[in-house]
């Protein structure tokens, strides 16, 4: 799986959104998640379980419904400036 960011603006509500993180599955699904931020230890080293680190939502909608809409209005405009945005070999 690969993860890109970008910065999103919802006219609606006027706020700008940094690093909302574009992620595809190997079979070319992709969604968009809201900026995450990592979990730091005390010592200042990030947790890590399986080897990934772990993080914590920075921002996050109320209900599921709101989410996933989100998540495809992004998709969808990423799509209509780069149509073959989900073609490419993953980014390692």
């Amino acid at each position: 799986m690969t993860a890109n960011k970008l910065t999103v603006a919802c006219i609606e509500w006027k706020p700008r959104m940094f690093d909302v993180a574009i992620h595809v599955h190997p079979n070319g699904a992709g969604w968009a998640a809201l900026p995450a931020k990592p979990q730091i230890e005390r010592n200042g080293v990030v947790i890590k379980r399986d080897g990934k680190a772990q993080y914590v939502p920075v921002l996050a909608f109320t209900d599921r419904k709101t989410a996933d809409a989100f998540s495809l209005r992004v998709i969808g405009a990423v799509l209509d400036l780069c149509p073959e945005a989900f073609d490419a070999e993953p980014v390692q």
